[in-house]
């Protein structure tokens, strides 16, 4: 079963009639989701996306580890410093290989950050990444859980500028509200490093002023997301 691949908790809605596997990365726990266990953000879409592709949801697989509690999630660091995205990818790549022609990653936040990673690391791979950190120690809680995992100072291994270059994704999109203050602290200066380099990965950035979402970090509504998923969808048919 597909769900034996992986170590931690995932869920899976298979789909007879698609070779396309849409996965969903985790964003940090709120307060009010940290006895939610496995967490899985937007779980309750799937008996309606499972009907035109393949779901699966991760959890984060270091949620429960007491010295990265306090900051609502583990950016997929292991207890001794690793990044686990790249073990993740070898998966993915297998898989997709075995099962499926298309590969897409959705997330917001952290979920963000690694669909993005994952993608860079994933074949021919598509993203949907909303509002992802870039630089993990420019954002309190990533900093936070870097420094729990012994990571201190610059973590230029960590943060995505690092898998850029060498990204064998079809495309990656980023999607923020210009409210959202990783616009200054991050995007700014990741598009500046992007236009310096060659990659051959298609990455776009979607930036929005709606009177629907308040100021501040927050995650794009169903309806919005659903056209991002659904236009990566058809991307996929061409």
């Amino acid at each position: 079963m597909l769900e034996d691949m992986f170590e931690f908790d995932v869920a899976f809605f298979p789909c007879a009639n698609s070779r396309t596997l849409l996965v969903f990365l985790p964003s940090r726990k709120s307060e009010k989701a940290k006895s939610i266990v496995p967490y899985y953000p937007r779980i309750s879409w799937a008996q309606e996306l499972s009907a035109e592709v393949n779901c699966l949801y991760l959890s984060d697989p270091f949620a429960l580890d007491s010295d990265i509690l306090p900051y609502g999630g583990s950016w997929f660091i292991d207890s001794k410093g690793v990044l686990c995205l790249q073990h993740l990818s070898a998966i993915f790549n297998k898989m997709c290989m075995d099962n499926f022609d298309n590969c897409i990653f959705y997330g917001s936040s952290m979920g963000g950050y690694a669909a993005f990673v994952l993608s860079t690391l994933v074949n021919n791979s598509m993203a949907i990444c909303e509002c992802p950190q870039v630089y993990l120690m420019d954002h309190p809680d990533s900093r936070g859980c870097c420094n729990a995992r012994g990571i201190v100072g610059y973590a230029s291994g960590f943060d995505l500028i690092g898998f850029v270059p060498d990204s064998v994704a079809r495309s990656i999109q980023v999607v923020s509200s210009i409210h959202d203050w990783h616009l200054q602290a991050h995007y700014f200066k990741f598009i500046e490093y992007i236009k310096k380099i060659n990659t051959k990965t298609r990455i776009s950035f979607t930036f929005f002023a709606d009177t629907r979402y308040k100021c501040g970090h927050v995650p794009l509504e169903r309806c919005d997301a659903l056209r991002y998923i659904h236009g990566a969808l058809k991307a996929c048919e061409s």
